[in-house]
This record gives C-alpha cells, sequence and structure tokens, in this order.
C-alpha cells in the first residue's frame, strides 16, 4: 500500500513533464504494481510472488522486488537510475543528445551544463538520453542543468 499523499500524482508529472497531467501526457500508473520498501518505490512484475507475510506462512527472500523507481524523501520523489535506463526519450521530458556530442563527456564527469537546448518544463529532474536511450536524470534549475 502507498501511503505517501500525492506519490503518483508526482510521479505522473516527472514522467509527463508538467505539474498537472493532462490530455495524452498523462499516464496511468499500474497502482496495483507498486510496492513500497525501506523508503524505495518499486514497480513488480506483471506476474510477481507473494512479497513477505502478506499470504501468512513463510517468507520467500527477495534479492530485487521489481523496477526500482526512486526514493521517497520526506516532501519529494527521487527518480533512481534503473528508471532512467528503463525509459526512453518518448517517455519523459528529456534532454536529447547524440553519441558523440562534446557534453555528454562533461555530463558524466559531473559538470554542471548550460540547458540552451532544453525543452518546455518545470525545474527539478530532467532524463538524459542518448540517440534515444535514457542515461540517467540531471537536475534542472532554470537554464541550466546539473547531473543528477
Amino acid at each position: 500500500m502507498i501511503k505517501m499523499k500525492g506519490l503518483g500524482r508526482g510521479l505522473d508529472a516527472l514522467l509527463s513533464g508538467s505539474d498537472r497531467p493532462h490530455g495524452d501526457e498523462q499516464r496511468n500508473l499500474p497502482v496495483d504494481r507498486l510496492h513500497v520498501y525501506a523508503d524505495r518505490l518499486y514497480l513488480l512484475p506483471r506476474r510477481a510472488v507473494a512479497l513477505g507475510s502478506e499470504r501468512g506462512g513463510s517468507r520467500a527472500h527477495v534479492v530485487r522486488y521489481g523496477l526500482l523507481l526512486g526514493d521517497l524523501r520526506p516532501g519529494r520523489f527521487q527518480p533512481a537510475h534503473d528508471l532512467a535506463l528503463a525509459l526512453n526519450d518518448a517517455d519523459a521530458v528529456a534532454l536529447r543528445w547524440a553519441a558523440g556530442d562534446p557534453r555528454l563527456a562533461a555530463y558524466l564527469s559531473g559538470a554542471d551544463l548550460p540547458g540552451t537546448d532544453l525543452p518546455p518544463g518545470h525545474n527539478g529532474w530532467t532524463l538524459v538520453t542518448v540517440d534515444g536511450f535514457g542515461l540517467g536524470w540531471g537536475k534542472r534549475a532554470g537554464r541550466q542543468i546539473g547531473s543528477g
């Protein structure tokens, strides 16, 4: 059970790039497949074993619950690197670079970059993609991107 109020809306905003998902940008999160363990949010596979002692009886040791979506921090959601790798540039507001782009090396070294080609959107996490594939997250603040 998800107990953090507004989490679905916050995750929708992260993926749609707006504070209020609307129209075609709205995502329908499979709430029945979301699982929180140790302040981490996971998306369970469609066919998953019962976790913990929900069914009673013995507990199975689970190495990885599913796709790690991110960490639940007080008052905010911090997306996981695993989620970035599972997305492409059509799934979220994304900074799109080609493999040979010199800004890519700067991003990978941890440098803050001017966001001259940022798509319209709000401050916060922005997906960084290379040739359409998710690479990681950049923290957008105004017209600048910091490596997450």
